[in-house]
C-alpha cells in the first residue's frame, strides 16, 4: 500500500493499531512509522493522543 493512495484516516488507523501494540514505545518507532506513511513525526503522536483520550473514554 502506497502511502499517497492511503486515506488520513486510513493512516490514523494504522497508528493506532500499532499504539495498542505498544509498537510507538520502541526506540525510534515515532519517526519510523512517521517515515513510512509520509507523515510528520508530530502528527504521527498527535494521532497516538488522539488514541490514548479515545481509550480512557472507553474504560
Amino acid at each position: 500500500m502506497l502511502p499517497e493512495r492511503v486515506t488520513t484516516a486510513e493512516k490514523m488507523k494504522i497508528v493506532w493499531d500499532l499504539a495498542n501494540q505498544g509498537i510507538p514505545r520502541m526506540k525510534g518507532a515515532i519517526a519510523e512509522i512517521a517515515e513510512r506513511l509520509k507523515l510528520s513525526d508530530s502528527t504521527v503522536y498527535r494521532y497516538i493522543s488522539l488514541w490514548e483520550k479515545a481509550s480512557d473514554k472507553k474504560s
